[in-house]
């Protein structure tokens, strides 16, 4: 799987049976889910938070590392198969939702 991370619009829904990311937009094209294969919760990298570097005793600006308060942040994640709106281009997607602030970003592409 493509490593990537990029922010991308989700529109929940349901999925045959199971509610989930219905679609989303991706580099200006949208993408409607045909299966969601699996999905699972992880917490964030919450050891690059600004609380434990400054407890390690690293000089930190303030525009460095996750926010502080986020050292118990959790991701939905969810792994789909989804095709293009035109193309008809089917891969299979890793979507991350964050609880915390709501947004929704692809982290890995299999196509």
């Amino acid at each position: 799987m493509r490593r990537v991370d990029e922010v991308v619009e989700v529109s929940r829904g349901l999925v045959g049976h199971e509610e989930g990311p219905a679609e989303f937009r991706w580099r200006g094209r949208r993408w409607r889910v045909r299966q969601l294969q699996t999905s699972w919760v992880e917490t964030v990298d919450w050891w690059n938070s600004v609380d434990v570097r400054a407890a390690r005793g690293e000089q930190l600006d303030e525009l460095s590392g996750a926010a502080a308060g986020d050292l118990l942040a959790e991701e939905e994640l969810w792994r789909v198969e989804a095709e293009a709106e035109r193309s008809g281009r089917v891969g299979v997607y890793e979507l991350a939702h964050r609880w915390s602030d709501g947004s929704w970003r692809i982290r890995g592409v299999l196509d």
